[in-house]
């Protein structure tokens, strides 16, 4: 397909269209998207984290480790982030991280549209009609509500590529259209948000099979499963260096078991939302028992034109059509379907990611589409061999310009609406005394944040934010929990005895609550916040030269809780045998002669000396997690679970020189694979390309 000029004047409209989102942030001159502060996970955890991924690559280091939340766990395995997705990476590497982060939001946006564009032209209609698919889709409500969290728009844009290159494979059977359909997998995979990828790559698989099967039945099924697979392959191949870590944590965590029901039916579709194609909201609000981000509204014109185009076509792509959006439909449902429980077993992988309600963007994606194509129609049946006539040309861009019209007043509803959430400025008056007074008094300890759920409060106590103001958290987001931290962490009270709290390093508690708990005591206010100080908070670095052997996490958490162990000495230790050199109870407890002494420490790497008197416990109040080493004296050691959810390395008396690094084996195994996908693919594209033009120019 051939891009000429009314295709780059059409492109550029949409472009103008995305822009007046980003005004606001423009005259601001910094800032993120149209004034939205950051306020819930979709925003902070992505924004601080893809920063820190290029951090971390710009200071020529892998973005493997991140030792700001959750007492330090996976920043690459946790696929959210999405370190390795190849266009954030430039753009985080190029700009400061809010520039970056909204130049990434414009272009997926952008993408989107683009793609849709090729698509809707693909299917042989006109370039006003593929226009007006792309703008009702990037202003649809469920584009424009996400378009607040760069982690969900990043994968939108690669499920219209994907069904373009399928459509194009459908005509030609050009091989190559493989080798692309691949890319376009491994970056919906790279770009983190799993569950939006997975149910991407699921569709497109069944739009092939549905759109081949009405095309030639049966004849040509093995060709396009082979195609499919090719692709799939091609995909999780040039993406196994974010696949495998992540693979590997979803293992060790208890979603591998499956999410619970809370999380599969999370924001299922009420039948009532399909109300919401018609009458969207008033003043940023829908009506009580509805939820935003199950509202389906496209536009009064282009519901019409979709209803239209449904009448008049009557070929296999609409059949295709109206499959891909019933199967969606009935996967948004969820709780609100009785025969949703029959699909978990077949569409096993619904039971890991959840959150079926994101199907609703291929039923947009689908409806949007149908819309330019009954404007395509009614172009058509409207013109004549001397072609259109000029009232019928301007009721046509009068269509369109009402639409857009139409849809924006309804952006700006939303907006207006996670305006009016946002904390007021005196979050800006907030930021530098308390992060100046965290970073001045920690050092080495951690912060534990109380935040009252329905309240929106400074940003500061959603966690993840502390990642932009480099101060560790025993709290964070995560997508993968880890069991054995979280049956620590469920013990983190505040308003309890405080052991497990001093066990993780928490030095200080931020609440936007009065705590009432006599062991502490409040340090400092700042505005609503509150900081309360833990008594008696352990270093992150420790020597216990007693230690006491349980089975598993568990059970160390249960000896814990019951209160009667001295942890500034002793340690529990998971699985022995242990170390026979441990002395007794009857040695000398004495600690003035152990010492520790922290060298050099980076994210995933740090050197110490330890000075101990007796054989003990180096005890690191950092999360026990595999890849993880250590060398003591240039030897390596086991890391021990400690303390439930720790690490301990066990040492022998006198001075120890003591280095431990992230290493793990699944990230080497994926980078690996990457390389070699990356480099066979290229070399397939060209050896297909040069073969390509030798055919059409006549050579053999």
């Amino acid at each position: 397909m051939k891009i000429d000029k009314r295709d780059l004047v059409f492109l550029s409209m949409l472009g103008f269209i995305i822009l007046p989102f980003f005004f606001q942030t423009i005259l601001s001159q910094g800032g993120l998207i149209a004034g939205i502060s950051l306020l819930h996970d979709g925003i902070d955890a992505p924004y601080g984290r893809v920063g820190l991924s290029a951090e971390f690559l710009k200071s020529g280091v892998f973005p493997l480790w991140n030792p700001y939340i959750y007492c330090g766990y996976p920043l690459l395995a946790n696929a959210q982030p999405g370190s390795f997705y190849p266009i954030d990476i430039l753009l985080f590497l190029c700009f400061p991280a809010a520039v970056a982060h909204n130049a990434s939001l414009f272009l997926h946006i952008f993408l989107i549209g683009v793609f849709t564009y090729l698509y809707t032209k693909s299917l042989d209609a006109r370039k006003i009609s593929a226009f007006f698919s792309a703008a009702v889709l990037i202003l649809s409500s469920f584009v424009v509500f996400h378009i607040s969290s760069l982690a969900r728009v990043r994968p939108m844009p690669w499920l219209p590529a994907a069904f373009f290159l399928i459509e194009k494979y459908l005509k030609d059977k050009n091989p190559i259209s493989a080798l692309m359909l691949g890319c376009v997998f491994g970056l919906q995979l790279l770009s983190g948000y799993y569950s939006f990828a997975v149910y991407s790559i699921f569709f497109a698989g069944l739009y092939l099979f549905i759109r081949g099967l009405f095309q030639r039945p049966k004849k040509d099924f093995l060709r396009h499963l082979s195609f499919l697979g090719t692709a799939l392959l091609i995909g999780l191949g040039l993406s196994a260096v974010q696949n495998l870590p992540t693979l590997e944590l979803f293992r060790l965590s208890s979603r591998s078991l499956g999410t619970d029901s809370e999380l599969i039916f999370d924001n299922s579709m009420s039948p009532h939302a399909l109300l919401t194609f018609f009458y969207p909201w008033t003043n940023g609000r829908l009506p009580d028992g509805f939820d935003m981000q199950t509202c389906m509204y496209l536009g009064t014109a282009p519901l019409f034109l979709c209803l239209w185009a449904v009448l008049k076509i009557r070929n296999g792509l609409i059949c295709t059509f109206l499959s891909l959006c019933a199967i969606a439909f009935f996967l948004a449902l969820g709780e609100n379907n009785p025969f949703f429980t029959y699909a978990l077993e077949p569409l096993f992988f619904i039971k890991y990611i959840g959150r079926s309600y994101r199907t609703l963007y291929i039923a947009t994606f689908i409806l949007a589409v149908l819309a330019g194509l009954g404007l395509d129609i009614w172009i058509k049946a409207s013109a004549k061999k001397g072609g259109m006539k000029p009232k019928l040309k301007l009721f046509g861009v009068a269509v369109i310009v009402l639409t857009v019209s139409e849809l924006w007043f309804f952006s700006n509803h939303f907006f207006d609406f996670f305006r009016s959430r946002s904390p007021d400025k005196r979050s800006a008056d907030f930021y530098p005394p308390v992060t100046g007074f965290l970073s001045q008094q920690l050092a080495d300890q951690r912060i534990f944040s109380v935040r009252d759920q329905d309240r929106h409060m400074v940003d500061l106590l959603e966690a993840d934010n502390n990642i932009r103001f480099r101060i560790k958290s025993a709290t964070g987001l995560i997508e993968f929990p880890l069991p054995e931290y979280d049956a620590v962490k469920d013990r983190m009270d505040p308003e309890g005895d405080l052991t497990f709290l001093r066990l993780a390093s928490v030095k200080y508690i931020l609440s936007d609550r009065v705590i009432d708990n006599p062991l502490l005591k409040q340090t400092a206010a700042f505005g609503d916040i509150l900081v309360y100080e833990v008594p008696g908070a352990l270093d992150r670095f420790r020597v216990a030269p007693y230690a006491i052997a349980v089975e598993n996490y568990r059970e160390a958490v249960e000896r814990i809780a019951d209160g009667d162990i001295d942890f500034t000495t002793t340690v529990t230790i998971e699985k022995p045998p242990m170390p026979t050199e441990l002395p007794d109870k009857e040695t000398d407890k004495s600690l003035s002669d152990n010492r520790v002494k922290v060298i050099r420490e980076t994210s995933q790497k740090a050197d110490l000396e330890v000075a101990v008197k007796q054989p003990s416990f180096l005890v690191i109040s950092d999360l026990f997690y595999p890849g993880w080493k250590v060398r003591v004296n240039g030897k390596e050691e086991n890391i021990y679970r400690a303390n439930g959810a720790f690490r301990a390395v066990f040492l022998r008396p006198g001075r120890n020189f003591v280095r431990l690094w992230y290493t793990p084996s699944s990230f080497a195994a994926g980078v690996l694979i990457s390389s070699v996908f990356l480099v066979l693919t290229a070399t397939l594209f060209m050896v297909l390309r040069k073969k390509k033009r030798y055919v059409e120019t006549g050579f053999k």
